[in-house]
């Protein structure tokens, strides 16, 4: 068993580095300002001018990311772990008797491990604990602790394990927490691979519309509102979907469930970085007498006189375009471009 003194020394001893490393990073801004970067002494390729074209891009984010995560670990672990200082100079530690409702995947024999996991107390509520000992925690099982109030960490003093049938009930969690380290790693190298492609073909979108703008064509597309609240909620869940699968692949969260949020997380990113690059993409462009409709799957252009479309809508102002009989896609008036588009094929001067 693990002893307070042992416990502390691990404890207070990770705290003061991470007090540190945001210490170090608090003179760096105070001092020197924001990170910045330079590419002068990169190999001369296209990457690079990419890089220097997006460079106050990058740095505005990396920056983002950086306070964040320090935000993230002042509250998190400095706050609880100073307010927890006076109890541990005065032993005065939580006892807890309980059941595991959620067990951790971490389990080797004989060796000490950290177990993050959430417990049923007597009056049952369900309280979340970080756990020093050996030998692994089942759901399940009933143990025996001491941690500190504010940062829900402490010590396992003994363990009494559960029945096999009570383990049966909920072992769900634990399956999805038990995923081997390759398997990890395989999953947050696609999702990683998934969403830097889908920002990548958005921004490259982006780009061929201010092109455009420059080229005297005429570009109907989707409200700028709608990209407004989707960007922000994608940066909003991209920054913690990061994180999440950073926990995931360093296996921080050591519950199921905590997990399994972390995962939602990740998908709802992927599906609003999806969502924006459709909606980008769904675009009409109109240069002279020539039409070129898009979508995010098919692109298609016409002459003015070859194009086929027809009036819908309760107040017969939404326009549909077809294709060989088959709807291609649809402009109403909340689009951007509406009004000349609207012009263009009625033949008259687009104002």
């Amino acid at each position: 068993m693990m002893t307070k003194e042992q416990f502390l020394f691990i404890f207070y001893g990770k705290h003061i580095i991470i007090f540190g490393i945001l210490l170090w990073l608090c003179i760096h801004y105070c001092r020197k300002g924001f990170f910045r970067f330079s590419f002068e002494k990169m190999i001369d390729w296209k990457g690079k001018r990419i890089l220097e074209k997006k460079k106050h891009f990058l740095e505005v984010s990396v920056n983002i990311l950086i306070l964040l995560m320090m935000l993230f670990l002042f509250f998190r672990a400095l706050f609880p772990a100073a307010a927890d200082l006076p109890y541990a100079l005065k032993d005065q530690f939580i006892s807890f008797e309980g059941v595991v409702e959620a067990g951790s995947n971490v389990h080797s024999e004989n060796k000490w491990e950290s177990y993050n996991i959430s417990v049923q107390t007597p009056k049952g509520t369900t309280v979340k604990l970080i756990l020093h000992g050996k030998n692994g925690i089942a759901t399940g099982d009933v143990i025996l602790a001491e941690y500190l109030p504010h940062s829900k960490e402490g010590i396992l003093l003994s363990r009494k394990k559960a029945d096999t049938s009570a383990q049966k009930t909920k072992i769900w969690p634990e399956k999805i927490n038990s995923l081997p380290q390759p398997v990890r790693i395989s999953i947050a190298v696609i999702w990683i691979l998934l969403f830097g492609a889908l920002l990548f073909f958005d921004r490259k979108q982006r780009h061929a519309e201010e092109h455009s703008a420059k080229g005297n064509v005429i570009l109907v597309r989707m409200p700028p509102i709608l990209f407004w609240v989707l960007s922000a909620f994608l940066w909003f869940s991209g920054i913690f979907g990061t994180f999440g699968m950073l926990g995931f692949l360093t296996q921080a969260f050591q519950t199921g469930a905590d997990t399994v949020y972390a995962g939602l997380i990740g998908v709802c990113a992927l599906l609003l970085a999806f969502l924006r690059l459709y909606c980008r993409k769904k675009k009409i462009l109109i240069k002279g007498a020539d039409i070129r409709i898009e979508t995010l799957f098919q692109k298609a252009d016409f002459h003015r006189d070859d194009v086929v479309y027809r009036f819908t809508g309760l107040n017969n102002d939404k326009v549909v375009f077809y294709q060989n009989g088959k709807k291609l896609t649809f402009v109403d008036p909340s689009y951007t471009g509406y009004q000349k588009l609207l012009c263009w094929l009625e033949k008259r001067e687009v104002f």
